[in-house]
């Protein structure tokens, strides 16, 4: 027996606040490809959102404001706006729904001779659900590293075992959000042998594929690229084709954008909008590499 999910309903207000953080996180995307414009980049923006978030309600006056004017909260109280958001999205994320699991965890290390002011450990507690503990970096960095590093694997069911973070002698606090998913396909794709991909326009390597032969799917096309949305969800939820469908009732989904013949990523990335790719209902297929993304990426760049 499950708990009820928690749907995420937004009011118009919200529904901007749900605009310009995207548009925040396409922002860093970008940022992030141009130091490696052919690498494989695999992104949270919520994490970063919630994360930074977090920071607003510990930074200066100027400092939060810089945060929330990126974030897109232009308030009189964007602070407050901010939090009230980002506590719905957090509720919303940690409820089972069709049968994904996906959670989202956030934790404050404090430096044991420093400590923070109790009404951000209050509303850190109590908004942002976030862990809060001071650890002893300047006595012990390896130790607090490892502890860090724990309450990751726990918070991804060991996905993540080891941060690319330094404990340094000037080390004030750490702030970590981790996000887990896992689901199954609503459809599920079957192999289909190896074939050519193109990593690059210059290389060709043989990989394995898999597909979804004559299967209903929300499919679209522009100039520019083509798209197509997969459900997570369980297999009951299924529907049959439908002419002039446009949508699913499932959760979570996966949007796939591929570029058109003589256009890149970066120049389709700069006009892709979520909630605006015209997706029809219709029947296709669909066959795609299968892939694995592992690393790490700085967004000092991003954030700057």
């Amino acid at each position: 027996t499950f708990a009820q999910p928690i749907p995420l309903e937004v009011n118009d207000q919200e529904l901007k606040y749900v605009k310009s953080t995207n548009e925040f996180g396409r922002k860093c995307y970008v940022e992030l490809r141009k130091g490696d414009p052919d690498g494989v980049r695999f992104f949270s923006p919520i994490s970063l959102n919630i994360a930074l978030g977090l920071c607003a309600n510990g930074a200066t006056k100027e400092g939060a404001k810089e945060i929330t004017d990126a974030l897109g909260f232009d308030s009189n109280n964007a602070i407050g706006d901010m939090n009230d958001f980002f506590n719905k999205i957090y509720l919303s994320l940690n409820s089972f729904v069709d049968s994904v699991i996906m959670s989202t965890s956030n934790a404050v290390w404090l430096d044991a001779r420093s400590g923070a002011y109790p009404n951000f450990v209050k509303l850190a507690k109590e908004t942002y659900y976030a862990t809060i503990r001071n650890l002893d970096f300047y006595g012990d960095p390896s130790g607090s590293k490892d502890t860090i590093d724990h309450w990751a694997a726990l918070a991804t069911h060991d996905c993540i075992k080891n941060l690319s973070i330094q404990i340094k002698d000037d080390t004030k606090f750490v702030l970590n959000n981790a996000c887990y998913f896992k689901g199954s396909w609503v459809t599920k794709f079957l192999p289909a042998g190896k074939a050519a991909f193109y990593p690059t326009p210059d290389v060709i390597e043989e990989t394995d594929f898999m597909s979804i032969r004559e299967e209903g799917m929300e499919y679209a096309e522009t100039d520019e690229y083509q798209a197509v949305k997969l459900d997570y969800g369980l297999e009951s939820q299924k529907l049959s084709y439908k002419p002039g469908f446009t949508t699913s009732d499932c959760a979570y989904s996966m949007i796939v954008v591929l570029p058109n013949t003589g256009h890149d990523l970066d120049e389709v990335w700069s006009t892709v909008r979520w909630d605006s790719i015209p997706f029809n209902y219709m029947m296709g297929f669909l066959s795609m590499p299968k892939f694995k993304a592992a690393g790490g990426s700085p967004l000092k760049e991003c954030v700057k």
